[in-house]
């Protein structure tokens, strides 16, 4: 075998290897490793010469695609299969966390802040988990029903024998940092995505203490599903990176249409002028400040989704090039 052809062979063992648990697997890639490599020498003997690229990828691509390799040495799950599950668990027991860590905060700080009104402490408690139960079922249907729809559209992907082992990336140095970075931004986007859901029954979340005199505007009512729509949709495109980090084009495609659709938003929040309402006389003073400071908050958050703009789209331009680069390598 040369030096190319054991380069591709690394190749699919690391794409494989992106699904395994840390702990299996070394033992899992060393057992592939050679099952391949023996069937690699028997496949020469049977030929009576040395295999070629396109010998190679021909039994790789019998294997299978690298995700379906991977989930055959891991545990079968019923709804969610075995590759996303370990992800899917992680954040329903971030949801739950955060649920409750918000509704005991804004418990406290109801209690403490309007105590003429707020009911007994033991009162207080049995709401508030009551109001947990109802968001988080809410949040259990949602988170279920995203990463049911990845785990299909990824059986479908990875159903098919149309792919090609040379389009693997290339072997590279491990980069745990890249992958805890997008586990990272997966775990802000589900509290991100718990917030939004909670802040209707707790105003406190959106505008803190002064929810005892002030209310949110109409115009957040306007963009609430908006907001929903864009959470939900940054943790399916986390989810994706991490399960297809061979789609180089798909991350900066997705943040320039989701940076264009919060410039958007941003935009309808800027035509209302109004995004605080005083509930009393002393409430009414602080609107304006309120309104003022959030007014230009949203003209800088905009700006930023526009320079963020230009930075996904000369990623998406540097990434092509480095394709067409590479495939002019190939054909030479």
């Amino acid at each position: 075998m040369n030096l190319n052809q054991d380069n591709l062979l690394n190749r699919y063992l690391q794409a494989v290897g992106f699904w395994l648990p840390r702990r299996q697997k070394d033992d899992i890639l060393a057992e592939l490793a050679e099952d391949l490599r023996q069937q690699m020498e028997d496949r020469e003997e049977e030929l009576g010469r040395g295999l070629e690229d396109a010998d190679i990828k021909a039994i790789l691509k019998q294997r299978g695609q690298p995700m379906r390799v991977a989930a055959s040495f891991l545990p079968q799950q019923s709804l969610i299969g075995p590759v996303l599950y370990p992800i899917y668990l992680m954040v329903l027991k971030i949801v739950v966390l955060v649920t409750l860590l918000i509704n005991v905060i804004a418990t406290i700080l109801s209690t403490v802040f309007n105590h003429a009104a707020a009911p007994h402490p033991i009162a207080a408690v049995l709401r508030s988990v009551g109001a947990a139960w109802s968001i988080f079922f809410i949040q259990f249907g949602i988170v279920t029903l995203i990463f049911a729809a990845i785990d299909r559209y990824a059986a479908a992907s990875i159903g098919s024998e149309d792919w090609d082992p040379g389009k693997l990336a290339r072997v590279r140095v491990s980069k745990p940092a890249k992958r805890l970075n997008l586990a990272t931004e997966l775990v802000f986007g589900v509290i991100g995505l718990v917030w939004l859901l909670a802040v209707p029954s707790y105003p406190f979340l959106l505008v803190g203490p002064a929810s005892l005199i002030v209310k949110p505007a109409p115009i957040w009512s306007e963009v609430y599903i908006p907001l929903l729509v864009l959470a939900m949709a940054g943790i399916t495109e986390n989810v994706i990176t991490l399960l297809r980090p061979d789609l180089r084009w798909f991350r900066p495609v997705f943040r320039i249409l989701s940076s264009a659709f919060c410039i958007w938003i941003g935009y309808r929040l800027l035509q209302a002028h109004e995004y605080a309402i005083g509930l009393t006389a002393g409430g009414a003073q602080y609107t304006t400040i309120i309104n003022q400071i959030l007014h230009w908050g949203i003209l800088g958050t905009m700006a930023g989704f526009g320079i963020a703009i230009c930075v996904h789209v000369w990623e998406l331009v540097k990434d092509l090039m480095e394709s067409v680069q590479s495939t002019n390598v190939r054909l030479a």
